[in-house]
């Protein structure tokens, strides 16, 4: 979890350099910082190896990402980026033996994103545009805590994918700011205490944010 926070705090600091302007779509590359509330959906997995063997129910509440993509826009329709993503939620843990933990859920990934704009007209600064994109993930990670002692379970390397719906406005010349919705999906997660290596395996990581963005092309 310590490499995942350093990595968030790089990324805020790289985006806050960012001069806001604003974006016609043209042809090149951009930058895209995001920040967004994100909302994990409870999950049931299960545990072995261990005198808490069994179902593991994880309940989470509302939470927090934040990510920065590197794209080309190809022309006033079709763009790609590389997006990195950090996301958080707290979360509450119940094993089969009726013992509850609180903690927290994070992950952190890679997506290769696709985007569609939908033509708007010469005299709108809004454009609407969807999307998707596939990814990888370097670290997903569920801490657990109680009484003061501390236990975390992590994994990597599995799949994900995401879709999501935006609207975009035009500021100045170099410059968008977005408002999107986005959905994801990690399934079938594994993962080992980071201690005593037991598995739990069997989870899944469905998330929905609602993220406000800026596009500064250059």
């Amino acid at each position: 979890m310590k490499r995942l926070k350093f990595t968030l705090i790089g990324i805020c600091l790289l985006s806050s350099t960012i001069t806001v302007f604003a974006n016609e779509n043209e042809e090149g590359w951009f930058l895209r910082p995001i920040f967004s509330l994100s909302n994990l959906s409870d999950t049931t997995g299960a545990i072995s190896g261990s005198s808490q063997s069994g179902t593991v129910e994880i309940t989470t509440d509302s939470g927090f990402s934040a990510g920065l993509g590197l794209g080309y826009q190809y022309n006033q329709n079709v763009a790609v980026e590389i997006f990195w993503e950090y996301r958080t939620n707290d979360s509450n843990t119940t094993f089969a033996d009726g013992t509850s933990f609180t903690g927290n859920y994070a992950s952190n990934v890679f997506f290769l994103n696709g985007f569609y704009y939908f033509d708007s007209g010469s005299k709108s600064n809004w454009q609407t545009y969807i999307g998707a994109g596939i990814g990888w993930v370097q670290e997903i990670d569920l801490d657990i805590e109680s009484m003061g002692s501390e236990e975390s379970f992590s994994g990597d390397g599995q799949s994900a994918t995401q879709l999501f719906v935006g609207t975009e406005y035009n500021l100045t010349k170099d410059l968008d700011i977005q408002l999107e919705l986005r959905y994801g999906n990690i399934s079938s997660i594994d993962m080992n205490n980071e201690s005593t290596n037991i598995p739990l395996n069997g989870l899944d990581y469905k998330t929905t944010s609602i993220q406000v963005g800026f596009v500064y092309q250059f």
